[in-house]
């Protein structure tokens, strides 16, 4: 994809927040509130969610070898975390209990509506990342059932936030609480997907160790926050409810699945010596192959030999 369409994209996202914080400001001050225009509000939001999904398709990640994609994705994590904290800490950020529901929070002013959206955007960015991420890594040398396993995962995930819709409040409570198990239960079924660990060089392994044990910590972290924080919560849930059922379901599974890269990747560790004995054989083959074929013509050769 080109700089420009790439360019294009982030502008299109920024301007569905700012429609978006429009729409809620303009909500706040309790002028409009029906249920066609919410409904529209949440369109807008699941179609940022595409749209930052075809950007980061775009940004080349998917392409990098793992220790680079799981160092990539820790910075950018960080980062994230960063800045909701700093955002929650702001003095004029805070949230008043809804007067139909005392448990639900919304923002009691415009800077939270604004720095809601920021944080709601940021971590469905960092979401994204994690689950294509994911997906590379699950199906390097897939199997069989590998694509039925995560497309499984990805009907759950979906169907879980889906379900979080006001649209959607009739459905029972039981429907979306197991549905929301099954998706659990699909991201641990795939976190024994490393086939990718073997295939790293001792060094690369050393890499994904640490950046693999830091990535379960911090996603371990940032799950914490989205279902326990006293501003990252609500923040969420006040932006879109699909999108904090979206970050927490993704926290989980990337979680999980460097969890099961830190410990795989140390027990391959010992074998990577080995590896790379095999990698150094077959290009010291491959090397040997060119040179013959650099130092005898074949044609010459052909035509030297008697018929």
């Amino acid at each position: 994809m080109t700089r420009l369409r790439r360019i294009l994209l982030v502008v299109a996202i920024l301007l569905v927040g700012v429609l978006v914080f429009v729409y809620d400001v303009i909500e706040l001050t309790g002028s409009i509130e029906t249920l066609a225009l919410q409904a529209m509000r949440g369109l807008a939001i699941l179609g940022s969610l595409v749209l930052m999904a075809v950007l980061a398709l775009s940004s080349g990640a998917r392409r990098m070898k793992a220790p680079r994609g799981l160092g990539r994705l820790l910075l950018v994590t960080i980062g994230v975390m960063l800045l909701a904290v700093a955002l929650g800490w702001l003095p004029t950020t805070r949230f008043v209990p809804v007067a139909l529901d005392a448990e639900a929070m919304e923002p009691a002013n415009v800077t939270t509506v604004f720095v809601s959206l920021v944080v709601a955007f940021s971590m469905a960015f960092v979401a994204i990342e994690a689950l294509l991420l994911v997906r590379q890594l699950v199906f390097h040398k897939r199997k069989k059932g590998t694509k039925r396993t995560f497309t499984a995962y990805l009907v759950a995930l979906f169907a879980s936030c889906l379900l979080t819709l006001p649209l959607l409040e009739g459905v029972p409570g039981f429907l979306g609480i197991t549905i929301f198990v099954v998706a659990i239960v699909l991201a641990a079924v795939n976190s024994f997907r490393q086939g990718w660990v073997v295939y790293l060089s001792r060094r690369e392994k050393l890499y994904a160790i640490l950046y693999s044990l830091f990535l379960m910590i911090t996603f371990a972290g940032l799950g914490m926050l989205t279902a326990q924080s006293s501003f990252v919560s609500p923040a969420l849930e006040s932006a879109s409810a699909p999108v904090a059922r979206f970050v927490g379901l993704n926290c989980i599974l990337a979680a999980t699945y460097f969890g099961m890269s830190f410990v795989s990747t140390l027990f391959h560790l010992p074998t990577a010596e080995v590896y790379e004995r095999k990698q150094s054989e077959l290009s010291s083959l491959h090397n040997l192959s060119r040179l013959v074929n650099q130092v005898f013509d074949f044609g010459e050769l052909v035509a030297t030999v008697p018929r």
